[in-house]
């Protein structure tokens, strides 16, 4: 058995996997998907904030951003996780409504 004593040329160490060149990782292939929702009933940035936070918790869900200003929300997703539907159904449960919806590639 060869342990790893910190030798600089990582002796003791196991090689990674071998891959074809141009072969990726899968969580690397992993797409995620964007889209904006455009948004009614919000009246400050505190309902943006609720958005956010609601959206956030949602399986899948990267990252989010709301907009009070632009009456939007953009959302960063993996679609095996969640879809459009469902997080339309997360952003219309505390009561704002959503009028639009366009995704990104």
């Amino acid at each position: 058995m060869l342990l790893d004593h910190g030798c600089p040329d990582g002796a003791g160490k196991k090689p990674g996997p071998r891959r074809k060149p141009g072969e990726r990782d899968r969580a690397a292939a992993t797409r995620v998907k964007t889209s904006t929702f455009r948004i009614e009933g919000m009246h400050c940035d505190g309902c943006a904030s609720t958005i956010k936070t609601v959206i956030e918790r949602q399986p899948g869900v990267q990252m989010v951003t709301v907009s009070f200003a632009d009456g939007q929300a953009r959302i960063l997703y993996d679609p095996n996780a969640i879809d459009e539907p469902r997080l339309v159904a997360a952003i219309e449960k505390p009561g704002f409504r959503v009028t639009a919806q366009s995704p990104q590639p």
